[in-house]
């Protein structure tokens, strides 16, 4: 009897169980500090936020920057103050308590991966109120987070991606509770904790509050019409007269609707951050000599949107390559990556021969239409429409950004989801729940072989040994540079052979801390205790690291 009732208390929770086994993966697969060395904007991200967490401290009024430049008339901030500084802060606090920087970078790994799980423990949760079954739940959760995009840039360290993805969906979540239950509080509040992490959430916020508000409107009409408010004209409806009639007579309901609360909620508490985040750079920037429009953070926001050339030029965008900011371009672009982006990567690495982008947007023709005309099968539409179109509305008014970073394309994540559910749906429809097991169970194989195949997403041994011995170099200067001012002269910190990846953003950050002077004028604003050079043999300075291999530093003061 006791066995009975044990297996009749499992058996529920068995696809929650077989979710938290398919997640143990990614930290078994991803705990091997290698996995991090990649190609891409994998590093060169992770560098560069890493850089603005290590930064974040009340010594520059909680200022996100990369670096601090010595230069005439004081020092200088590079200022990245695009995002809210709270992910930046977690990072920072769960790096704090380690001091060499490999182990920082394995910390902030780990806490990726841990935003990374607990987002798919929260999917599995919003589908299961979705679409009332939880091996249906299970097997969407579990295809949409084996996906490239998902697989390759879970541990990215960046508010962008992870933990930008877990403010999105613990916000839908949130929906669909405020939906079924009417419990708004947790609403505002998780809307709120959402914005403080990223900006993202604000795609899904707009099509749910639109959405919500369309819905409002269609009830006002129906109600006033049944009433007899909305009258017929001339044998037949006046269509534009009947709408100026439902705005004068149903306006005040709308205004009043909680969505309007919502929406006014989130706005004022963007606009205050954003004018929190200038205001500091403003101010950090020297206000005397620079203008609001150009702020590094004002530039960056207008080139994203195009409003703007400055992009273009930042980006040294010649040639060809101009094409891909044309319409065109960027659907093809988008469909194609939404096509990646619905398939395990397994599947993904099988099908990639030929021309990929023809495959795939192909590919994503069929889920759009699977996912448009299957949407009533699942509860609340007006929810699974919001999920659907989110990603669209942020990648669209930004193309002048996401069409450079494909790892932005895990805000499509809504596409597979419903596709997979409404599959599974009919599926359920046919053959009842038998099979619906056995493919959540080939969901969580399909699941676990992605994430080791990701885990051989990297460069090759040499380049790993190569960065490894930069990142242990790294480690020895910073320890005799903390708190000194340090010269790297123009032509090293430019070079790769010198930096972690990307352009400066790794020595950025292995440096943090250090007074760093990016400038090779002569002469220089306060003359700099040691200079970094990739030399083992200088007769005019004193070497302070022989036993270094790649990066070298040098004693200024002692011949």
């Amino acid at each position: 009897m006791s066995v009975s009732k044990w297996k009749l208390s499992l058996l529920p929770r068995l696809p929650l169980i077989y979710l938290l086994l398919g997640l143990s993966t990614v930290f078994l697969f991803g705990g091997d500090r290698k996995y991090f060395y990649r190609h891409g904007h994998h590093n060169w991200v992770s560098s560069e936020h890493l850089t603005n967490a290590v930064n974040l401290s009340p010594d520059h009024n909680f200022l996100v920057f990369t670096r601090q430049i010595y230069s005439d008339g004081g020092s200088w901030y590079d200022a990245y103050n695009r995002f809210p500084p709270i992910a930046y802060a977690l990072i920072k606090i769960a790096t704090l308590p380690f001091g060499g920087l490999s182990t920082r970078i394995f910390v902030a790994r780990i806490l990726m991966l841990v935003f990374f799980a607990v987002t798919a423990v929260i999917v599995y949760w919003s589908l299961n109120r979705l679409t009332s079954n939880r091996w249906i739940s299970l097997t969407a959760t579990l295809v949409a987070f084996s996906s490239y995009y998902c697989m390759y840039y879970m541990d990215m360290i960046s508010n962008e991606i992870t933990i930008g993805l877990f403010g999105t969906i613990l916000t839908f979540h949130a929906m669909i509770i405020y939906e079924q239950e009417g419990r708004y509080k947790q609403l505002v509040i998780k809307s709120c904790i959402a914005i403080l992490l990223d900006w993202h959430v604000l795609s899904l916020l707009l099509a749910f509050i639109t959405l919500s508000l369309a819905r409002d409107a269609l009830h006002i009409w129906n109600r006033r019409k049944k009433r007899g408010h909305l009258h017929q004209q001339n044998k037949g409806y006046d269509v534009w007269w009947q709408f100026k009639l439902l705005l004068k007579m149903g306006w005040r309901e709308l205004v009043c609707s909680r969505y309007v609360l919502l929406a006014s909620i989130v706005i004022m508490l963007t606009m205050g951050v954003l004018a929190y985040n200038l205001g500091q750079e403003y101010f950090a920037l020297n206000a005397a000599r620079i203008s609001i429009t150009e702020l590094p953070s004002v530039k960056s926001l207008l080139g994203r949107t195009g409003l703007v050339p400055s992009l273009l030029g930042d980006l040294q965008v010649q040639g060809e390559a101009i094409k891909s900011f044309t319409w065109l371009p960027f659907l093809e672009q988008q469909l194609a990556q939404i096509g990646v982006m619905s398939i395990p990567l397994s599947f993904y690495r099988l099908l990639s021969n030929g021309d990929i982008w023809i495959q795939f947007s192909f590919y994503t023709g069929i889920v759009l239409a699977t996912c448009i005309g299957g949407v009533g099968l699942l509860h609340h539409r007006m929810l699974t429409l919001a999920l659907l179109v989110s990603g669209f509305l942020w990648a669209i008014p930004m193309r002048y950004n996401t069409i450079f970073h494909e790892y932005e394309t895990v805000f499509y994540i809504g596409i597979p989801l419903v596709f997979v559910a409404i599959l599974m749906l009919q599926i359920q429809k046919l053959f009842n729940n038998s099979p619906l097991p056995y493919l959540a169970i080939l969901a969580l194989f399909g699941f676990i072989s992605s994430t080791y195949q990701a885990s051989n997403i990297r460069q090759d041994e040499e380049e790993i040994r190569f960065h490894e011995a930069i990142v242990k170099d790294l480690e020895v200067i910073r320890q005799i540079t903390k708190g000194e001012n340090v010269h790297v002269p123009i032509e090293d910190s430019y070079s790769p052979h010198i930096e972690f990846v990307g352009v400066r953003h790794g020595l950025d950050y292995y440096l943090s801390g250090s007074g760093i002077v990016f400038n090779d004028t002569e002469p220089l604003i306060r003359m700099p205790r040691f200079i970094i050079k990739r030399e083992r043999t200088e007769e005019n300075y004193s070497l302070l690291t022989p036993d270094n291999r790649l990066v070298f530093l040098y004693d200024l003061e002692i011949p």
